[in-house]
């Protein structure tokens, strides 16, 4: 993943959610190398910001993914592909099954489409397009 490395410039579409309407959103993530081998991404935007470590587990062959963002909400997720990630997210709308698909279309972009599941149906939270600054 030393591709992500550096500064991306990103375009979010946010589903809508109880009381609140789709919106689209704009903001920076920097993603870097950080000890233990594990890549940290720090995002900012006018009305949103999150931190986001993640890292290999050599043993199980296994990806991980720790998220906390400035409304108290937490996610774990892991992967077996480094593509896709599911786990759960916990916050003030309590605890949900999370799913992100990460993406790299082309050498300059990168997608991440995260996905929460309730009632059984999976709903789209975000779609982040971004472009290498």
């Amino acid at each position: 993943m030393q591709y992500l490395v550096g500064s991306w410039n990103c375009n979010v579409k946010i589903g809508a959610s109880p009381g609140q309407p789709a919106t689209t959103a704009h903001g920076i993530v920097a993603f870097s190398v950080t000890p233990g081998n594990t890549l940290h991404n720090h995002v900012t935007a006018d009305e949103y910001g999150a931190d986001t470590y993640s890292g290999f587990v050599e043993k199980s062959k296994s990806f991980w993914m720790n998220t906390v963002d400035v409304y108290g909400n937490l996610s774990d997720e892991t992967s077996t592909d480094g593509k896709i990630f599911t786990g759960t997210t916990m916050g003030g709308t309590g605890k949900a099954p999370l799913r992100d698909t990460l993406t790299h279309p082309t050498a300059t972009t990168i997608r991440d489409y995260q996905e929460y599941q309730a009632k059984g149906a999976w709903h789209m939270g975000s779609d982040s397009v971004c472009t290498r600054m």
